[in-house]
Order: C-alpha cells, then structure tokens, then sequence
C-alpha cells in the first residue's frame, strides 16, 4: 500500500510542477514592462483628427459662455480644451479648427481643439502676434516670421498700450514694415490683466 500512495505522490508532485513552470513564462511576460495589452482594446479605432471651418457664436453656459463654431454642413460644435479662453473671445468671427471629438457638452458635440486659424473678421483676415512695446517706446506686433511695427490713432493707441505683452489679432493694412490698425481684440494675457469693460 505503502509503495501505491508514494506512486501516486510523486505523479501529483510531477504534474504540479508542469503546471507551475508552464505558467511561468506567460507571467514574465506581462511583468517585463508591458501592460499585457490590459489598458488598450484592439476593437476600438482611435479618433480621427477633424478640420471645421465656420463662424463662432458664443452661447451660454456655466462660465459665461462657450465657443459654439457651425460648420459648413450647418452641424454645430462646441469648442473646448486649451484654446477655449481664446475661442470665447472670437465671436462673430470665422474660423478653422483642427481636434477630436470630444462627446457632447450643452447637449451639442464638443471638439477639443489643438489649433485653430482666423479665417475673417469683417471681410478680411486678421494678424495674430504678442503686442510688445520697444525701448524707444513704440509698439510692434511680433508674429511667428516677422516683427510689424503699429500705426494708430492717439485713441487705439492708448487702447493697444494697454494690452502690451498680450496675444491679440488686428486688422489692418501692412506696407513697408509697418501695420496701419483698423481694429484689434485681445485673446490670451499673462498675467491676465483686469481692465475696464471699455478697454
């Protein structure tokens, strides 16, 4: 009897160290760094980047508005994510984002834009730079490829003055280094600076 269950013993003692050494190497694998494929699901397409182009609207919401832009198909979006703080200032304008949907807010689909263009601002395209101000006291709009010196009326000067260090966009004529000012609007300061309604 003794010699049967000593049989038996070493046959369970057999078997189970051939399940323990096969599940080993699967077991290494996973903790060599990679995640196993736990965190991605191979069904799932990623999202596709998407290009609108379309007049904003601001609507209402909990912080005092959203960015709401109508595409050509008349399909409304609204804006979000980091460029939101610029957007919201770009009412009445028309514009070219480029994002990913991002579900819905306001019960109307939501982009996350990563970058956007103005198109228009009343018939033509604006500038886009940092308003800085020189040693000589002059203002100049600083762009990605150039440096534009500002011409301006005593009042829209003192207006741009102001908004000195800020991201803006300006509509007006260039000619010989120079950018003669019709209208501005101000789209991200650092620090953001508390100014008059009027400013």
């Amino acid at each position: 009897m003794r010699s049967i269950y000593s049989y038996v013993l070493v046959v369970l003692i057999g078997v189970g160290s051939s399940a323990v050494s096969f599940a080993t190497p699967a077991m290494s694998a996973v903790s060599e760094g990679s995640s196993g494929g736990a965190d991605k699901d191979p069904g799932k397409p990623e999202r596709a980047e998407l290009a609108k182009e379309g007049r904003i609207a601001i609507v209402r919401g909990l912080r005092g508005g959203e960015p709401q832009l109508t595409d050509a198909e008349g399909k409304h979006w609204i804006l979000v994510g980091d460029f939101r703080g610029e957007l919201v200032r770009l009412g009445g304008h028309t514009v070219g984002v480029v994002g990913i949907a991002a579900g819905k807010k306001l019960m109307t689909r939501a982009l996350k834009v990563s970058a956007y263009q103005i198109k228009d601002s009343g018939g033509k395209k604006p500038s886009v730079g940092r308003l800085v101000q020189g040693q000589n006291g002059k203002l100049a709009l600083t762009t990605n490829d150039q440096s534009w010196e500002i011409s301006a009326g005593k009042a829209l000067l003192k207006r741009l003055t102001k908004r000195v260090g800020c991201k803006v966009w300006i509509v007006g004529d260039r000619a010989d280094g120079k950018l003669r000012v019709e209208k501005f609007g101000w789209l991200r300061c650092k620090p953001a600076k508390a100014l008059k309604k009027d400013d």
